[in-house]
């Protein structure tokens, strides 16, 4: 049991972390999305597209964000449910001792209650923890849809920054970070599936 908690906590911390990581490359995102902007609305040549193309960069990482809110939401949920069966854990432990130590008389049936109590709200939480984890799987696959269109956002900066004379390379080297920041997104995701769908 306590092995099994262990292994759940360790998911739940892998996780956060690559949370993190997606919530940073969100920002870097949204800070070369104005760069671009800046860049396109400065230029002296007509880049309407690419004016465009930022801004649905700046609202793809608005939904990004959500969605890692969403993520970072559901992981505090399942620390709160993770902590309280390690503490019903321990507390059945001591219990089951007290009640060898005293299996007989009122106390010992009190006790022994009480350890069947603890046991059914450990198996409700048991239960819980698989749910959240199948949640957590559920919400990153429904997700995949926004990686993609990060990578079709990449791809369209490319073009409409190839329409510039002066500023190509500049903007060629934007939407190259764009893209790379959205790989990185994706390899986290696809890194935290894993992590959360083994058993």
């Amino acid at each position: 049991m306590k092995d099994e908690t262990n292994r759940q906590i360790g998911k739940v911390l892998e996780a956060n972390e690559f949370i993190k990581s997606v919530d940073t490359k969100a920002i870097l995102i949204k800070i070369n999305a104005l760069n671009a902007l800046f860049l396109a609305i400065r230029s002296e040549e007509h880049l309407r597209g690419y004016i465009v193309v930022t801004d649905e960069f700046n609202r793809f990482t608005d939904e990004l964000s959500r969605f890692v809110d969403k993520l970072r939401d559901l992981i505090f949920k399942n620390v709160v449910i993770i902590s309280t069966q390690l503490k019903l854990h321990n507390r059945n432990v001591l219990y089951t001792k007290a009640f060898q130590l005293s299996a007989t008389g009122d106390s010992g049936n009190i006790i022994h209650d009480i350890v069947q109590k603890n046991e059914k709200m450990l198996a409700e939480h048991d239960r819980e923890i698989e749910i959240f984890f199948s949640d957590l799987v559920h919400l990153l696959k429904g997700n995949e849809r926004l990686v993609l269109r990060g990578d079709m956002l990449a791809m369209q900066a490319k073009i409409e920054g190839a329409y510039s004379i002066k500023s190509r390379d500049v903007f060629r080297d934007v939407a190259e970070s764009f893209q790379k920041h959205i790989i990185d997104i994706r390899d986290s995701l696809q890194h935290l599936s894993k992590i959360l769908g083994k058993k």
